[in-house]
């Protein structure tokens, strides 16, 4: 379905064919980098305000991005700007 194997910003295609799919406005991509990075940190994409703009998640932290944009409580951008310069998000 997807046609690379780390996700990049800047892959429209990409974007476009997950935002088609998906009802959610987000999205948590296990890509390469996160399979061999010792961080393990996971893509997450906005696929709606902000439609492909991306930030990494580290696992340990993965379930406040995924419970808090499910209910509505924070934004994408919350986190998103809250990641380190890395572009990883390690937790509040």
């Amino acid at each position: 379905m997807f046609s690379r194997t780390s996700w990049g910003s800047d892959d429209t295609s990409n974007h476009e064919r997950v935002a088609h799919h998906f009802p959610q406005s987000f999205v948590l991509i296990v890509d390469t980098q996160a399979l061999h990075d010792p961080a393990n940190a996971v893509v997450v994409v906005d696929l709606r305000a902000e439609r492909g703009r991306t930030f990494r998640v580290i696992p340990s932290a993965a379930w406040a991005v995924e419970n808090n944009l499910s209910l509505g409580n924070l934004d994408f951008r919350d986190f998103a700007d809250a990641a380190d310069s890395a572009g990883v998000f390690r937790g509040f």
